[in-house]
């Protein structure tokens, strides 16, 4: 199995979260940037962003953002947050496992 490389640590599990709310972990990505997504139940993603100041070249550092989910409004949807340290929104064949991590989230 392959090392986790993103720990996500904040918002957990089945969390609710607002149009703002705080992404916070360590882990390491490409020019120490990790990037986050939010899909809506169909898979369709309604924001992303990425979070600086991660580690980089396999060294683990904590990062906390806080980011906006703009101007999305459904309430009660369920959500999953993606976050990861390559770029998987242009290149998602990148993507090895222990290099995302997904989290159920509630609107």
């Amino acid at each position: 199995m392959a090392p986790r490389l993103i720990e996500v640590r904040q918002p957990k599990l089945n969390d609710v979260i607002g149009s703002d709310f705080t992404v916070a972990g360590f882990g390491t990505g490409f020019e120490a940037t990790v990037l986050w997504q939010l899909l809506d139940k169909n898979g369709q993603s309604v924001a992303r962003g990425n979070i600086q100041g991660a580690g980089s070249m396999g060294v683990i550092l904590d990062f906390g953002h806080q980011v906006s989910v703009g101007g999305y409004t459904a309430r009660a949807a369920h959500m999953t947050l993606q976050v990861f340290g390559e770029d998987r929104i242009n290149n998602p064949d990148l993507i090895f496992p222990g290099q995302i991590f997904r989290i159920p989230l509630l609107t």
